[in-house]
């Protein structure tokens, strides 16, 4: 009698072996999760603001009194109704209005050009602190900047949007105004009003009818 052959087996067992090598190679593929650096987390960049006006100073003629946080330093309190021992540029503005956004590179060039005779301010409207560090930061902002999250200075101004800009003397008077976006022409005037004309206090202000780009 010959001898009866078993019947093939339709399949064989994965050696373990080779199932540990599978293993480690798909998780070298996909990365396992000490592998993966973790995400970097955003940060804030501040930028490097002048330290805010301290003190009392002059009341602006016909403008009520508003005292808000410094925004570099929310523990200092800032008069911004007010002078502060020279002629004053006070700009209104916010990170989310696109004339701010234009007007901003003159402003800080008249900065530093005039700096160290006239006053220039900040004044954050309606906005998120944060929002307004990277926007100072993103166009390289330098003078001092308040933090007004309620408006509470443009209402007091009763102007109807952003930006807006004051042109105070040293006295405290008001010798020009612009609603709008500032142009080179309209800057250099304002500022003309301040530094070429310093005998025309309390004559009133000379205030452009408020529009808005």
């Amino acid at each position: 009698m010959s001898a009866r052959r078993s019947p093939a087996k339709r399949g064989t067992a994965t050696p373990r072996w080779w199932r540990t090598a599978v293993v480690v190679l798909l998780v070298a593929a996909c990365g396992g999760p000490a592998e993966r650096p973790a995400p970097a987390r955003p940060t804030q960049t501040v930028p490097r603001l002048a330290a805010c006006p301290v003190g009392h100073g002059t009341p602006i003629t016909g403008v009520r009194t508003t005292i808000l946080p410094c925004l570099a330093s929310l523990e200092d309190q800032v008069w911004v109704a007010a002078v502060h021992g020279r002629p004053e540029v006070i700009n209104v503005w916010a990170s989310w209005c696109r004339p701010c956004r234009r007007e901003s590179p003159l402003l800080q060039a008249a900065h530093q050009k005039a700096g160290d005779r006239i006053l220039f301010l900040g004044v954050d409207s309606r906005d998120s602190r944060s929002a307004a560090l990277s926007f100072l930061a993103t166009y390289g902002v330098t003078y001092p900047q308040v933090f007004d999250s309620a408006g509470t200075f443009a209402s007091r101004l009763g102007i109807p949007g952003l930006p807006y800009t004051l042109f105070v003397d040293a006295s405290g008077h008001i010798v020009y105004s612009w609603g709008g976006e500032l142009t080179p022409d309209r800057l250099r005037y304002g500022l003309s009003r301040l530094e070429d004309r310093p005998d025309r206090r309390g004559r009133g202000s000379d205030r452009s009818s408020d529009r808005r780009d």
